[in-house]
């Protein structure tokens, strides 16, 4: 998806807010910009081309004390549309709006972060990537709204105690509206955990923690997935220089999906284990780990090692290892991640491969590669490229198709004046599923954007 370059503005976290002034804070902000699309689909035989004009309004509201952070927010796109394939439209679409509270004391923390998100599915820009980077739901070839509502809590107590203790809460709600395609469902996610904390000695402190997640989903099955997890751990200070993690947990699945009036119900009962070892080294760590993770298709076995090196002018982090499947395949698992910063520019590079389960039990292999450069031209002006693949491979356990999924971004920003900026853009993206041919899109943007910021 292109980028809009002051189409929303973050929250300022809490860190460092005793040195932010305390009053209220507005923030106005307007990108205006013109979009074309070779292939907006991005379907393997293009309809042609495509033409978007979006004006992008958002405020935010922002109040800081040196314990509080409070921001809300809210955007809308007033947009004409002249899509391959569609009527003509000029109408307000996808609002969005967001609460955040943050507090943050010496010894306890406490975060909630709301957020509401709609986008027309027919306007969606061809496809989705979810949390992980995986490649989602093909969102353009039916009509409606997908509305999705996010609420986070999370909170610590006993920071500097000998006893305390931590929480967590996550709900997610993602519906469709007028849509017909059976692909497109609706979800909700619930997740709880907490934990206690007690501090036996500065080098020895032990905990227990439990959590319990729903997944259910308006499928063609109604499938619904229930997870309990309750376990014990420690993390111990062997040496000056050498930690050692070790948890066990009992972790009790049960995923129920109906057809017609039957309902065939599945289950998993098994244990948990996570055990690492990390050494501080010259200019970095040695690191070593064990993880036994439970799914509904059974339990999964990785073990890794990392290296990580502290660089005079940046990092470089290595993890290497193997994780087998629930059909007892071993794959290669692990993560190259490096970043070089020059006194005006900056490089990135990660490449990752890992075995997971989805939100909907699928297992697979998922191979991603992360390419970044960015460099101040000077003062007033700056160049950014970034490329990514993403490649989710079925482990042979599930049905999830393979799909290949890459973009390439390239984005010159020059500041006009102190509260003005341009931006000129060029995106390819490509998209293959399994056999299929692969489809390809050229997309070329040019925003204008202004920021203005007012303290009551």
């Amino acid at each position: 998806m292109v980028t809009v370059v002051g189409a929303s503005f973050g929250f300022v976290q809490n860190a460092g807010a005793q040195n932010l002034p305390s009053n209220p804070q507005l923030t106005f902000g307007l990108s205006s910009g013109v979009y074309w699309y070779d292939n907006f689909d991005l379907d393997v035989d293009t309809l042609g081309d495509s033409f978007r004009q979006r004006n992008i309004f958002s405020v935010n509201y922002l109040t800081e004390t040196p314990t509080d952070t409070l921001g809300l927010s809210a955007s809308t796109d007033l947009r004409y549309s002249d899509l391959a394939g569609r009527e003509t439209s000029f109408e307000f679409e996808d609002p969005s709006a967001a609460l955040s509270y943050d507090r943050v004391t010496a010894n306890a923390d406490l975060g909630v972060n709301l957020r509401f998100d709609r986008i027309e599915v027919s306007q969606s820009e061809g496809f989705d990537l979810d949390d992980a980077g995986l490649p989602g739901q093909d969102l353009v070839r039916d009509q409606g709204n997908r509305d999705i509502l996010n609420l986070v809590v999370n909170g610590e107590f006993g920071k500097q105690d000998p006893f305390g203790g931590f929480f967590s809460g996550r709900y997610t709600d993602r519906s469709f509206s007028d849509t017909t395609d059976p692909d497109l469902f609706d979800s909700e996610t619930r997740f709880l955990q907490g934990g206690l904390r007690f501090r036996v000695s500065p080098a020895v402190e032990v905990n227990a923690f439990g959590s319990a997640s729903l997944f259910e989903a308006d499928d063609s099955t109604s499938s619904e997935t229930e997870r309990y997890t309750l376990g014990v751990g420690a993390d111990l200070r062997v040496r000056s220089d050498t930690t050692v993690n070790l948890s066990l947990a009992n972790v009790d699945i049960t995923e129920t999906d109906t057809i017609g009036t039957t309902e065939i119900e599945e289950e998993e009962n098994d244990f948990e284990v996570a055990a690492g070892w990390q050494r501080d080294v010259t200019n970095g760590t040695l690191s070593l780990n064990y993880t036994r993770s439970v799914a509904i298709e059974g339990a999964r076995d990785a073990l890794t090692f990392g290296r990580n090196l502290t660089l005079p002018s940046g990092s470089f982090g290595l993890t290497l290892g193997a994780s087998n499947t629930a059909g007892d395949e071993i794959f290669a698992v692990g993560a190259v991640d490096y970043i070089r910063t020059l006194q005006d520019s900056e490089l990135l590079f990660r490449l990752s491969q890992d075995v997971r389960t989805t939100d909907d039990s699928d297992e697979v292999l998922t191979t991603n590669l992360d390419l970044g450069y960015s460099r101040n031209l000077n003062q007033v002006s700056s160049f950014r490229a970034n490329v990514r693949v993403s490649e989710v491979t079925d482990t042979g356990v599930d049905t999830q198709d393979d799909r290949t999924f890459a973009s390439l971004v390239l984005r010159y920003t020059r500041e006009l004046t102190a509260d003005w900026g341009l931006t000129l853009g060029y995106e390819a993206r490509s998209d293959r599923e399994d056999d299929e041919d692969r489809a390809t899109s050229n997309s070329v943007f040019l925003t204008l954007d202004r920021v203005w910021r007012v303290s009551p």
